[in-house]
């Protein structure tokens, strides 16, 4: 029978949450407890852990849209490892390991293939920030994981040979705010809005004390040091 993978309640305040990234696909076989899916709130990021063992029958949320507590975001199908069953990221990278237990000069380097490298949330989302694709990122992490510094070094290698660009020529591209970026957008403008702006004035005739200023100033700057100011009076 199949099970649905659900939004879990993460606190009487939290109804809606951000899908982060997807560490499986449609068709993937996953442990029990298996990391499935990253998911941020305006609070903070956790995990969706499998609560079988069994393949990805089907994702109905896709990475960067939003979901409610409660939402069906994918479909699990139990059962025992079939033979020629399609690998999670995780289940790759205990294979890279059995590799590199087998063949220790082939596993000499610290990264892996792009290809098969478990991309992390934060270097997932840097990447759809900037427009480039993870997959083509190698990654320094371990089991060959793509770290958000990794992201930032092929952003950084790609910046060395810029495109010309006209002049004022500028691009622009509509990303979904995350969950944590929206509460803070939404407090600054709360702040602003209910900040109490408001300016008094009061008049009052200041000829007397002037005048008791000019009298005085000489024999106040000799005896203090200090000139006789406005604020002393008030």
């Amino acid at each position: 029978m199949s099970v649905e993978i659900q939004v879990p309640s993460v606190g009487e305040s939290i109804s809606e949450v951000f899908i982060g990234e997807w560490y499986v696909q449609e068709g993937d076989w996953v442990d029990v407890d298996q990391n499935l899916v990253g998911l941020e709130t305006d609070k903070a990021t956790f995990d969706v852990p499998s609560p079988q063992a069994g393949v990805i029958k089907s994702i109905s949320k896709k990475a960067g849209s939003t979901a409610e507590i409660g939402d069906v975001i994918a479909v699990l199908e139990p059962g025992k490892k079939p033979s020629g069953t399609a690998e999670s990221s995780s289940g790759g990278d205990n294979k890279a390991a059995e590799k590199a237990t087998a063949h220790p000069a082939q596993a000499s380097s610290p990264t892996s293939s792009p290809s098969t490298a478990h991309v992390m949330p934060a270097a997932a989302r840097l990447a759809g920030q900037e427009g480039v694709s993870p997959s083509g990122v190698a990654g320094s992490g371990p089991g060959g994981r793509v770290l958000k510094e990794d992201v930032q070094r092929a952003l950084e290698g790609g910046k060395q040979t810029p495109e010309v660009v006209g002049a004022g020529a500028r691009e622009e591209r509509r990303v979904p705010m995350s969950p944590m970026r929206q509460t803070i957008a939404r407090r600054l403008v709360e702040a602003q809005s209910n900040a109490a702006l408001l300016t008094t004035f009061n008049e009052c005739d200041m000829s007397a004390i002037k005048q008791l200023r000019e009298q005085y100033q000489d024999q106040f700057v000799k005896k203090y040091g200090i000139k006789l100011g406005f604020m002393s009076f008030f």
